[in-house]
């Protein structure tokens, strides 16, 4: 697989941070298998291990990283001096959201013909352009790398890292390609220091938690915003209702009043409530000695007779004439208390009209 190298950073903004995609002719690579011994949780001292018996320099004067291919149990790993990349005018890498070379973001590393610290492309292999303005990053600042893979051909007698000439058709087939690395992919690839980046996945791990915990805080704000204007808007809503209730109270007040006004009338029509005559027939059997001193007439032709009587005897005498008579029934026991010669009494008869009365009326 032949890469296209490029002298030019590719950056993509990000909250004020960029993506910085370095040359490979600043890179030394090697393509090594994980063996069957190792476990995937020792890939990373593997890696650092088999570095550091690889590279001329101690390895806190390297920048370096490695990418793993589970599939095929491959570490392709690609280190520089730091010195080299200073010269190069690439510094303050800490200020980038990722530092990675080009060969970590190729889609497929298992195509890759490299020796210990020198690369080699294959002769028949497509050619990847890395599309610049088509790296896209999410909102967890990881980025996904879009290619145009092209056909090249060679010249068969050239040397293995010689390009003698790329002949293209008049319409050259491409396709496209992704790779979409995830957090700890991009942690393994990026060639700053470790001391660096162990800090920084610290800070940016704090970040995001602080970040997720102010996004629900303010769902949650929202919400109990939201809810606070629903409240207060059904507050007010009851209030103008009574208000309106307290305005209209006195009208149905008056309403009521004259409703039970006109249902009383209704019923002393309905009851025929007769009480001049209820008056007229107990006076008609009255004694001398007894006298009223007041009256209380129902709509239900009841009265209620509070007066004095001379004697006991003579209350007796009157009540007995009143039931006698046929029109005056007792509705409750008399009441009655003598007291210096005199009888109080209190008592509520029900009235019945005769037809000689109900003619006399009705004339």
């Amino acid at each position: 697989m032949k890469i296209t190298t490029t002298e030019e950073r590719i950056k993509h903004s990000n909250n004020s941070r960029e993506i910085i995609i370095l040359p490979n002719d600043l890179f030394f690579v090697d393509l090594t298998e994980l063996p069957i011994e190792v476990d995937e949780n020792e890939i990373d001292s593997f890696a650092e291990l088999n570095m550091e018996g690889s590279s001329p320099f101690p390895i806190e004067q390297l920048n370096w990283g490695f990418r793993f291919e589970p599939n095929s149990r491959k570490i392709l790993l690609f280190a520089t001096h730091r010195d080299r990349l200073k010269n190069s005018n690439y510094k303050e890498l800490e200020s980038y959201l990722w530092v990675l070379p080009e060969i970590a973001v190729l889609p497929d590393i298992n195509s890759l013909e490299v020796d210990t610290f020198s690369m080699r492309a294959s002769n028949d292999a497509p050619a990847l352009q890395l599309l610049k303005k088509e790296i896209e990053i999410n909102e967890a600042g990881l980025p996904t790398f879009k290619f145009e893979a092209t056909t090249t051909n060679f010249c068969a007698d050239a040397s293995d890292s010689e390009e003698i000439s790329e002949l293209k058709y008049p319409n050259p087939p491409s396709t496209h390609e992704v790779f979409a690395p995830n957090d700890h992919e991009l942690w393994r690839a990026d060639v700053r220091s470790a001391e660096y980046k162990k800090r920084e996945k610290s800070r940016r791990s704090i970040s995001a938690r602080i970040t997720r915990f102010f996004y629900w805080a303010s769902i949650f704000a929202i919400f109990i915003i939201t809810l606070e204007c629903i409240l207060l808007g059904t507050k007010s809503w009851t209030s103008r209702q009574e208000s309106l209730i307290a305005e209209q109270s006195g009208a149905v007040s008056k309403i009521e009043e004259q409703r039970s006004l006109i249902n009383k009338l209704e019923q002393m029509f309905q009851n025929e409530v007769r009480p001049v005559a209820i008056l007229g027939a107990l006076n008609t059997v009255r004694p001398r000695g007894i006298y009223f001193t007041s009256t209380t007439t129902t709509i239900d032709n009841n009265i209620t007779i509070e007066g004095v009587a001379q004697t006991i005897n003579e209350l007796n005498n009157y009540i007995e004439t009143l039931k006698g008579s046929g029109q005056f029934s007792l509705t409750q026991d008399p009441k009655s208390l003598t007291r210096s010669g005199k009888t109080t009494f209190t008592m509520t008869l029900a009235y019945t009209p005769t037809k000689d009365t109900t003619t006399v009326d009705s004339r």
